[in-house]
């Protein structure tokens, strides 16, 4: 959901870039047309853009033109657009932006790679090297393994404390000395640490980024999957949604989410081999850090909806009694940043009787009355699946990043920051579902 204050601030952003976008667009559109001419197969054939199936496709290339046009039109080196310039000019300058925007990779150059055989070999030679987690690689069920080692206390700690901490240097002390424990395990032999984060890291990942345990990496290696065509997956139903269960992603699944025009060519084969490499890790991250973030995401996550549960006591404060006692902690701050800013969210970890419009409360927009069973009753049952998707989205962030070698330190103000840019996510996702629902009552139940 935007505000009026956002909205007014995107409208500012592109009425003050307005020549630019209009100069952008105009050279595009035409770039396009000089490219599909009949007269430049030959252009064709050099600059060819290729689809997820390794054919030349118009969406593919109007993809990869537009971004080069901007940077071209916003440094200078295309003029403001008055109108299509003669041809030899015009030529030299798609010439220009076509080896620009080839230098960077797509789905399609990577089947184009994978399908020589020796590519192939040498990757699935890697994925060979898979590890099992340490509870599975001695036959133990990873729900069976204790779950209060001095690894795990240290995460907690910067999830929940009993008590509201006001002086953040609290907290960003402890994270940081659990990110250390993560980078080197001070005080522990590396082999101890790693078997206790490691463990911790299982269990939840075991509840929250798997559907099947024994189709994902924690159980066995993660296959190379299809070159040519993607696998069909059954579609849940928008009720059970919580998006791909990510430790279930095949090699070129995995590939396929990360290519988004980031890759240069000649840095895709080690991309890829790279990538093989992260998947030699059962969490599919190959960063130490990362993997921590990735703990941290989830042990906050299955707290989360409780303690903003609590916030929303709002039978408690009609009463005139004491709401629950909030946690501090990193919980307590994103369910704070939750509860007053994600009003969906808000909204669906109330009591069924409590989604009502209420001038003592301040909910910006109350639901309407005559959606408020279907679309409620959505995002309520949705609320109860927060801590998987945003432990999904955690995961697909890291490995995008890992992916594309994107720079970050991990301090507190960063974990803070995209922990709540991640719940915005699964606001919005509620919010869609919801919203669907709301828009079968009104046509009269048809679609369902």
């Amino acid at each position: 959901m935007v505000t009026d204050e956002q909205a007014e601030r995107i409208r500012e952003a592109i009425g003050s870039q307005q020549d630019s976008i209009l100069s952008c667009l105009g050279w595009a559109t035409v770039f396009v047309a000089r490219y599909q001419d009949r007269g430049n197969a030959e252009l064709r054939d050099k600059y060819p853009f290729r689809g997820d199936k390794g054919k030349h496709s118009l969406q593919e290339l109007r993809r990869r033109l537009l971004p080069q046009t901007w940077s071209a039109v916003k440094d200078g080196r295309l003029e403001p657009w008055t109108g299509a310039p003669d041809d030899p000019e015009l030529y030299d300058c798609l010439i220009d932006i076509l080896e620009r925007a080839m230098d960077k990779t797509t789905t399609g150059d990577v089947v184009e790679l994978v399908r020589s055989p020796e590519v192939r070999r040498t990757l699935d030679a890697v994925l060979d090297e898979w590890q099992a987690p340490p509870n599975r690689a001695n036959g133990t069920s990873a729900s069976a393994v204790p779950a209060d080692s001095p690894v795990m206390a240290a995460f907690w700690n910067v999830a929940v404390r009993e008590r509201l901490v006001e002086d953040e240097e609290i907290l960003e002390d402890a994270w940081d000395t659990t990110r250390r424990l993560a980078e080197d395990g001070p005080n522990l032999t590396p082999s101890v640490y790693e078997a206790q984060m490691e463990t911790g890291l299982a269990r939840l990942a075991q509840q929250m980024l798997v559907d099947d345990v024994n189709a994902s990496s924690l159980s066995r290696r993660v296959p190379f999957g299809r070159i040519e065509t993607p696998r069909r997956r059954r579609t849940p139903d928008a009720w059970d949604k919580t998006g791909p269960a990510v430790l279930e992603l095949d090699f070129m699944e995995r590939v396929r989410r990360c290519m988004r025009g980031t890759v240069l060519a000649a840095k895709l084969p080690g991309a890829l081999m790279d990538e093989a490499r992260r998947c030699r890790h059962w969490s599919g991250l190959g960063e130490r850090t990362d993997r921590a973030v990735l703990l941290e995401g989830m042990v906050v996550s299955t707290i989360l909806p409780g303690e903003i549960e609590n916030r929303n006591d709002i039978a408690a404060r009609r009463a005139g009694e004491r709401p629950p006692a909030l946690r501090g902690g990193l919980v307590g701050i994103l369910s704070f940043y939750c509860w007053k800013h994600l009003p969906t969210m808000r909204q669906a970890l109330e009591p069924s009787s409590a989604i009502i419009s209420d001038d003592d409360e301040d909910f910006e927009e109350p639901w309407p009355s005559s959606t408020v069973t279907a679309g409620a009753t959505r995002a309520q049952d949705l609320s109860q699946r927060i801590p998987q998707r945003f432990s999904r989205i955690v995961w697909s962030r890291l490995h995008y990043w890992e992916f594309i070698g994107c720079a970050r330190s991990w301090t507190w103000r960063g974990l803070v920051r995209s922990f709540r840019w991640i719940l915005k996510d699964v606001n919005t996702w509620i919010e869609d579902e919801r919203r669907k629902a709301c828009d079968v009552v009104e046509r009269g139940g048809r679609g369902q």
